[in-house]
This record gives C-alpha cells, sequence and structure tokens, in this order.
C-alpha cells in the first residue's frame, strides 16, 4: 500500500457560475466516494458548510441543478501528486 505522502490523487474540481450547485454537486460527490472507502481532502467543502448542510438540498437548490447542463470530463495527467493534508 503506498505511503499517504506518496499515493495517488485525483481531482475533481466543479467549475461555473456562483448560485449553480457547485457545492451540492460536490457533496453528492464526496458522499459517494466516502461510500466506496475514499480518503476525501477539500478544504472547500468545509469552508461552504459552514452553517448549512447538503443533506437535504431544497427545492430552489435542485431547480438549479436540473436546469443546468453539466459536461463530465475526464483527463488523464502522467504527473504524480504529492497530498499536503497539514492545512
Amino acid at each position: 500500500m503506498p505511503d499517504e505522502k506518496t499515493k495517488p490523487t485525483v481531482t475533481i474540481t466543479v467549475s461555473g457560475p456562483v448560485g449553480r450547485g457547485k457545492s451540492l454537486v460536490l457533496s453528492q460527490i464526496e458522499n459517494t466516494l466516502r461510500g466506496l472507502g475514499a480518503h476525501i481532502v477539500s478544504s472547500d467543502l468545509d469552508i461552504e458548510r459552514r452553517g448549512r448542510s447538503f443533506e437535504q438540498p431544497s427545492a430552489w437548490e435542485l431547480e438549479l441543478i436540473a436546469q443546468t447542463d453539466w459536461r463530465l470530463e475526464e483527463r488523464t495527467t502522467n504527473k504524480a501528486t504529492t497530498v499536503n493534508d497539514d492545512g
């Protein structure tokens, strides 16, 4: 098993305009990955969660997500990345 500091890292980026449901989508991705046993590193989600929960999205959030086209892409990199979990 690889050492924690040198194990491979995959970065998932959700980008788009403010208020389109990016944080909610990232939270769903996080929950799915955690269910598969993945270790998640995301200071962005930690900041977004202050004062709110993404477990029960509101109707307007779900509507925004449904009205948005989501383009999924996969890219391969040859460069190894080191994870720094120290904050």
